[in-house]
């Protein structure tokens, strides 16, 4: 379910008792600022707020980086090419229960 912004901000007026129309104390730009800021405060404090399923570059060896925009690596699920994959399809290709 999709939540819109001007939803939030009427919500966060009615809160604040800001719901004056001819003038309000907080402008929608600082409402919109202080909503963004929390989004991403909220991902420092509990970092499966917003999981991804995103492909990921691997490089040869055991050590892999994340991209930057990733925090954390949560589950990596099953390597999407690799050259068994490209061998013979059937073998290079894991999910979660090794089938």
């Amino acid at each position: 379910m999709a939540v819109l912004v001007s939803d939030v901000i009427g919500s966060a007026r009615d809160i604040l008792l800001d719901n004056q129309t001819a003038y309000y104390t907080w402008s929608d730009a600082t409402l919109e600022r202080w909503l963004n800021d929390v989004l991403a405060e909220s991902v420092n404090i509990k970092r499966d707020i917003n999981p991804q399923i995103i492909p990921v570059p691997l490089v040869a060896g055991s050590v892999q980086s994340c991209p930057a925009t990733v925090l954390q690596l949560m589950e990596p699920y099953h390597n999407v090419v690799s050259q068994l994959a490209l061998d013979d399809p059937d073998r290079g290709r894991f999910g979660r229960d090794g089938r």
